[in-house]
């Protein structure tokens, strides 16, 4: 599953990066096929990106953020992690 998560997230990357020229319709399809990936994975109480089970997290704050993302409680420190 995080391996589709990973590529559709990928494929959008590289579409802005090289600034290709696609179609409304074709963002709004990989986008919608990204959302349906990323609910499956917060259904299976997976981590969308590491695919970990899901275990605790710090606080309520965390919480609604795996919510919204799908990310672990490690996967969101990492990736939120402040730059010093």
């Amino acid at each position: 599953m995080t391996s589709k998560i990973r590529a559709l997230n990928e494929e959008l990357f590289q579409d802005f990066q090289q600034n290709k020229k696609v179609t409304t319709q074709n963002i709004l399809t990989k986008l919608t096929k990204l959302r349906r990936e990323l609910r499956k994975s917060i259904n299976e109480n997976k981590c969308s990106w590491c695919e970990c089970d899901i275990d605790k997290f710090r606080d309520k704050k965390s919480r609604h953020e795996y919510l919204i993302s799908g990310l672990c409680q490690d996967c969101q420190d990492a990736t939120f992690k402040e730059a010093n």
